[in-house]
């Protein structure tokens, strides 16, 4: 009988002194990571033998029909190009201060950041995440609980989600969608022992 090790966990917690910093890399799926590489491939594939019908096309409906479907075919390669470099890279961080709570997720340093006052923050807890990579079945996408929520694409790429929940307003945040609901239940304590007007309401 093999005696299993307890997992030291996936996110990089720092007390900075005026702040409090967890560090979450994306999850790296790699069946998910060779797929994506394959579908760029063949995006890039198809998008170089469309144009040079694009170009050439003569007729006011054939040119605009082509340059519809090359607007939509390089919008769907960018959402692909980004989850790619998400799934290899990317890096989900949350920075609790004294007032304010900064959520980002970034690759190379690049991406979106949202500030949440504490004060706004309530019922802060951790719930089981929706569909995510290494979660995939069908059991995951079909049987659902009464009330909750429909899985989406970008809660399987890491890009939204996370067992980690707070209410914010009128409003649900999830985030950490690179942890487990056991580390996540770890971040949760870090934050309600640092900050306290930030205190978990519970884990689900």
């Amino acid at each position: 009988m093999g005696f299993v090790e307890p997992s030291a966990g996936r996110a990089t917690i720092r007390n900075e002194g005026l702040s409090l910093h967890v560090s979450i890399p994306a999850r790296r799926n790699l069946s998910a990571v060779v797929f994506l590489g394959a579908w760029i491939l063949g995006w890039y594939a198809g998008e170089t033998a469309l144009m040079p019908q694009l170009v050439q096309s003569s007729g006011w409906s054939k040119g605009q029909f082509l340059r519809a479907w090359s607007v939509m075919w390089a919008l769907g390669a960018l959402s692909g190009v980004v989850a790619f470099l998400w799934s290899l890279l990317g890096k989900e961080g949350l920075e609790l201060q004294p007032e304010f709570l900064v959520h980002s997720r970034t690759v190379f340093g690049i991406g979106p950041r949202k500030v949440y006052s504490v004060a706004s923050i309530k019922d802060l807890r951790v719930e089981a995440p929706g569909l995510r990579s290494d979660r995939l079945s069908f059991h995951a996408l079909l049987d659902r609980k009464p009330g909750q929520e429909s899985p989406r694409l970008t809660d399987f790429w890491g890009l939204t989600g996370g067992p980690i929940v707070f209410d914010y307003g009128a409003r649900t945040i999830r985030c950490g969608g690179g942890v487990d609901e056991a580390e996540a239940k770890i971040i949760v304590a870090q934050f309600g022992r640092w900050n306290q007007r930030v205190q978990p309401g519970g884990a689900r």
